[in-house]
């Protein structure tokens, strides 16, 4: 421990406590300068953190310096300083390669740091780090000017110097691999971008097209204009398609053409008949013991806490547990416990309950989960008693729902705000439809297509639209606010037949297909991203309209629905892009896996942002019991073209609901989760969301079915938002 009493001289030595950092500095005492700075040697202190690290460099200095002053000669007399040098900065950008020197100069400014480069003949530029690397603001100096790359905080320093010395010699061309890259003026592909930036700045058409070449994931590279921020701009491809004209960009395409790569995975071995009849008995167990938690201590109220058994009415009181798990309850066997709360539906007090919903009840989960838990349960059941409850709160919900626009306000006892919400206006054309099915009345109908009719012509960029219905700017995610509104249109399209009445379904409802397809092509353009192992993500925009974004690399857990979405309408593209399709969707698929796979507990936050899955950087590390990545593996396992990987996808939602029911089973039912890193210590929440017995546990059931025998299969049935089915018109 170094105290108040060290001497000077021992200074630099306390400084270098520790096994590792005494070793080094042995080393520094006998070694030349030269060698000491290799990677090998400077290895000794890499466990240490930023401030022990500088203090060992300070220590070091000043023992080569007491060292090296015994031989030196005797310093010259100081002269006069000279004027600093005129310096050319670029901000957030750095040079790809070309160090000169192996240890930075630490705690300098970018002036100090262009006026070291100037004294150095070999210096041609230098690189001013950022206060978020390590260590932070050092200056790298660099044997050569480009070419520049873009990387957030980072400075280069260009001394005036540079002007007067003649161009580096160009590289020795690469070896010819048969793989060529050549350039089309005023063109350029939308989004598909490998990376978040440009892999190059201020690059030449030569350099970007090499830069593509020596990526075997890149299929094309963009040239940014002289207009573009920033220009010349090298910003490499995942895909060639989706080409457009853009004045001042120019495009190449790889030749011969790349396709993407399907993501490398270890599939497991496909378990028997017997084992999975086995998952299936143990995930029946979580549904009864779930039920039993509610049926004991909530029976007829909205939910039951399920630590302390509280029940709990969250502002609907319209028994929503009960009529969100009916068909659940129907579909694995469990028929008393169906039964009796199909008894409690009849009651007519219930009734005069639905036709009157509460004013604090919220439109969007009505609509999704009684209205829809009714219309499952007359689905699978046929019970007429089901169907005339579904009439009455199917009335209430069409009440609220905007002629013109199609918007539907928070609550019953409210109105559309300034930002009506997308999910909620588009999340209730599925429930409409089939209730004008089994009504015989077209009014349900009609009333739901107002918002496809109105949403069509409002601004978007690339078929992804704004948060708000009718915004022209905001937030444009796959996540909270948007989701099912791009859920719903394939799933509208596929319940009034879908290929087979392709005709009568775009009369009725105009360009659905065409507003699902945009979507997707919008997603791929604009949301994908990859992290460095090559997992692609699913980014947010802030969009300012027109071309105008900027991006935010954040994804919740509810976006996982998207893996489901990407695969249900596959099959109906032609192949190549089917193809594509299913390897988007595998990949986001694994991305979801990864959400659980990479916490100690096994299972997933609500959000990841950074792409990290440490979750260093995320504020929301909850768990409440969501449903989407297992209804993402359910739907991949289901999909044409990716059946070799259904064992993979079954393993993943077989270990995650071992891991939910291990950390989270409590006396009645299953918690929710504080956080998923801490396996240890008061880490439950005392809730029990509905869509734990309608949804998540519904789709882990349904993804360890045999393959023969599927109950619901995804030709004949659409399932709305919470996993209520409804059969396609045949």
């Amino acid at each position: 421990m170094r105290t108040a009493k060290t001497s000077l001289a021992m200074r630099p030595l306390a400084a270098l406590a520790g096994a590792s950092a005494l070793a080094y500095a042995l080393l520094a005492l006998t070694t030349p300068a030269a060698l000491l700075e290799t990677p090998a040697l400077r290895g000794a202190a890499r466990n240490h953190s930023r401030l022990e690290v500088r203090e060992m460099r300070e220590a070091l200095a000043a023992l080569r310096s007491g060292i090296n002053e015994l031989d030196a000669p005797a310093a010259p007399k100081p002269v006069a300083a000279a004027s600093p040098p005129a310096c050319t900065f670029r901000a957030d950008s750095d040079i790809r390669g070309g160090d000169g020197d192996e240890f930075p100069r630490e705690d300098m400014d970018r002036e100090s740091c262009c006026a070291l480069c100037a004294a150095t003949p070999w210096c041609a530029a230098a690189a001013l780090s950022g206060e978020a690397d390590e260590p932070p603001s050092a200056c790298w100096l660099k044997r050569k000017a480009g070419p520049l790359q873009y990387k957030r905080g980072v400075t280069v320093c260009i001394p005036s110097k540079e002007a007067a010395r003649p161009p580096p010699p160009p590289p020795p061309p690469p070896a010819d691999s048969g793989v060529t890259c050549r350039f089309q003026a005023n063109q350029d592909v939308a989004g598909a971008d490998l990376m978040n930036e440009p892999a190059l700045v201020d690059a030449t058409p030569e350099q970007c097209a090499a830069a593509c070449v020596e990526r075997d994931d890149c299929a094309a590279a963009a040239l940014s204009g002289p207009g573009d921020n920033p220009p010349a701009a090298c910003w490499l491809k995942m895909s060639s398609a989706g080409t457009v004209r853009k004045d001042g960009v120019s495009l190449c395409v790889v030749s011969p053409p790349r396709t993407p790569r399907p993501v490398a995975y270890d599939a497991p071995a496909a378990v028997s008949a017997a084992e999975l009849k086995e998952r299936r008995e143990k995930i029946k167990g979580a549904i009864k013991h779930a039920w039993d938690g509610y049926r004991r201590r909530a029976f007829g109220r909205d939910s039951v806490a399920p630590i302390s058994g509280r029940p709990v009415n969250s502002g609907f009181d319209m028994a929503v547990t009960l009529v969100d798990s009916l068909d659940t309850l129907w579909l694995v066997g469990l028929r008393d416990e169906f039964r009796e709360a199909r008894d409690f539906v009849a009651q007519e007090s219930f009734g005069r309950k639905l036709a009157r919903p509460p004013s604090t009840a919220s439109v969007f989960e009505t609509t999704i989960r009684v209205l829809g838990g009714l219309l499952g349960a007359y689905e699978l059941s046929r019970d007429a008693i089901f169907a005339t409850r579904a009439r009455q709160i199917g009335d209430a919900v069409y009440a609220k729902i905007d002629p013109a626009t199609g918007s539907v306000p928070g609550s019953f006892g409210g109105r559309a705000g300034p930002c009506p919400s997308l999910a909620h206006a588009g999340t209730v054309q599925l429930e409409m439809l089939y209730l004008s099915r089994i009504t015989n009345d077209d009014k349900y109908a009609r009333r739901a297509r107002a918002f496809y009719e109105f949403q069509r012509r409002q601004p978007n960029l690339d078929g992804l639209y704004p948060q708000c219905v009718g915004g022209r700017t905001g937030k444009l995610t796959l996540g909270a606010e948007a989701d099912s509104f791009y859920e719903y249109l394939p799933k509208v399209w596929l319940l009034r037949g879908g290929p087979a009445a392709r005709e009568a379904v775009v009369e009725a409802f105009p360009d659905v297909w065409k507003m699902y397809d945009a979507a997707l092509k919008g997603m791929e353009a604009r949301l994908i991203s990859r992290d460095a192992r090559g997992g692609l993500w699913l980014d947010e925009l802030r969009w300012r309209g027109g071309a105008a974004f900027s991006r935010d690399a954040a994804m919740e857990h509810l976006a996982c629905f998207v893996p489901a979405w990407v695969a249900l309408g596959a099959p109906y593209f032609p192949e190549d892009r089917a193809r594509r399709l299913r390897e988007v969707a595998h990949g986001l698929g694994e991305t979801c896996w990864r959400f659980y796979a990479d916490q100690p507990t096994g299972i997933s936050p609500e959000r990841i942002k950074g792409r990290d899955t440490s979750l260093r950087r995320t504020d929301t590390r909850e768990y409440i019991l969501r449903p989407e990545a297992a209804e993402a593996w359910f739907y991949l396992s289901r999909t044409p073209g990716l059946e070799d990987r259904r064992p993979l996808y079954r393993d993943w939602g077989w270990r995650a609901f071992a891991a939910i029911d291990r950390h989270l089973r409590v006396a009645h039912g299953h918690a929710s989760m504080k956080d998923v890193r801490r396996t240890a210590g008061d880490n439950r929440i005392d809730k029990m969301e509905s869509f734990w017995l309608a949804e998540t546990l519904k789709y882990f059931y349904l993804l360890q079915e045999d393959d023969e025998r599927p109950s619901l299969p995804l030709d004949r049935y659409v399932f709305n938002t919470e996993a209520h089915p409804f059969s396609v018109v045949k």
